[in-house]
């Protein structure tokens, strides 16, 4: 513990430039960094605290899970008594930053691609885009046909993988 809490001073000292806490999904995230983001946030309560990653979960093969960032965020903003702003799916804001960026008039012309009903397809809906679930990746066909969450969450569309998606375009000669 005295070399945490020696650490985290140390820290703070050399942090007095830091502007923002932002964190996206880090497979190597540990203790220190948690730690360090608290005090920065409990420190300085103007100071943004931005996450680009809010996931519970990813698959790291097809029969392996990884934990998420969504658990490290929420852990902070309970001890800081802090809210995130999210930035990325299933945040209106990745919306907002997609329709400027590649200049978007019409949101149902756009079919948003995802594997995951709680961040890409909720995303998707919210934005007015069209949502198609691919299966081969976080989420399996079991978790569709049991999905007892809000309509948001629903899919347009869904297929087994990319590689049916590009037989079906490469079928209709589209690519």
């Amino acid at each position: 513990m005295e070399f945490l809490r020696d650490t985290c001073l140390e820290f703070l000292e050399k942090s007095k430039s830091v502007g923002a806490v932002v964190m996206d999904l880090d497979v190597n995230f540990r203790l220190i960094q948690a730690e360090a983001a608290i005090l920065l946030l409990t420190r300085n309560p103007t100071m943004p605290f931005l996450v680009a990653a809010t996931d519970e979960s990813g698959p790291l093969t097809k029969d392996i899970e990884f934990i998420g960032n969504k658990f490290y965020v929420n852990a902070i903003e309970m001890i800081t008594k802090r809210d995130c702003t999210i930035l990325a799916k299933p945040s209106i804001e990745l919306k907002h930053y997609l329709q400027k960026r590649f200049e978007i008039s019409n949101p149902q012309r756009v079919l948003f691609i995802g594997d995951s009903l709680t961040s890409d397809i909720t995303f998707a809906n919210r934005a007015g885009f069209q949502s198609l679930l691919v299966l081969s990746g976080q989420t399996k066909l079991d978790d569709l046909v049991n999905w007892k969450h809000v309509d948001e969450n629903r899919p347009d569309y869904y297929i087994e993988s990319l590689d049916c998606f590009s037989k079906l375009l490469t079928s209709l000669n589209i690519i």
